[in-house]
């Protein structure tokens, strides 16, 4: 959202350096036509350096390299898709315990990507994630709602279907670990940073002068 947001502001910017641009090619004799073609050019070179600006600064911020960048992109992008596949098996569940479950690891998952595309450098520490968990999901998931959705009343479907129910549930919480380990060292500087803020509180409290009473 970032990323369409940014593209936006650069074009709406370059817009206005092409009008800008037009008035002073066509004030020098340039002609409507030729004004036009120079103020589009400009446009465009501001358009460009703009993202190239930015995507630069983005490499810089997250300490990547511009292949390590694009590498992980290219994964991102693909495990989108994937999450396409998942958002369209939890639509297809008729189960309510079911839908509990999956909409879980559904949100579950969800998250992991959201952290990994705000700071794409985190991807190697979600690597599990992306190249084994995340099919691990979307495989059963799918696997589940076609099963599901046949309505099979004998006992060896249904034993089935709970027993992939009980996967999908350890998935999740498999998920969830690999999330929290994500934001370990995130966690471990908000309790530093929250010991040192108490410290510092509680030596203004007790460096406060206190206040002598007056006598009569």
């Amino acid at each position: 959202m970032k990323s369409v947001l940014m593209k936006f502001l650069y074009g709406v910017l370059a817009f206005h350096v092409m009008v800008i641009s037009w008035f002073i090619f066509f004030l020098g004799d340039q002609g409507f036509i030729a004004s036009s073609f120079w103020a589009t050019l400009v446009a465009v070179g501001t358009y460009l350096s703009l993202q190239h600006l930015g995507n630069r600064r983005k490499l810089a911020t997250n300490q990547l390299t511009r292949k390590d960048y694009q590498y992980i992109m290219k994964n991102i992008k693909e495990a989108t898709e994937k999450k396409k596949r998942l958002n369209k098996a939890l639509f297809s569940v008729r189960s309510v315990h079911a839908l509990k479950e999956i909409g879980q690891l559904n949100r579950s998952v969800s998250r992991v990507l959201k952290v990994v595309k705000k700071e794409p450098a985190r991807f190697y520490e979600a690597d599990h994630f992306f190249f084994y968990q995340l099919d691990s999901v979307v495989q059963l998931t799918e696997k589940y709602t076609f099963l599901a959705s046949h309505s099979l009343k004998d006992e060896e479907s249904k034993k089935a279907l709970h027993e992939t129910e009980d996967l999908i549930r350890k998935l999740t919480f498999a998920v969830e670990k690999e999330l929290a380990s994500i934001l370990s060292n995130d966690f471990e500087d908000l309790s530093a940073e929250r010991e040192i803020a108490e410290h510092s509180i509680h030596l203004q409290g007790s460096g406060t002068p206190k206040k002598v009473k007056q006598h009569d």
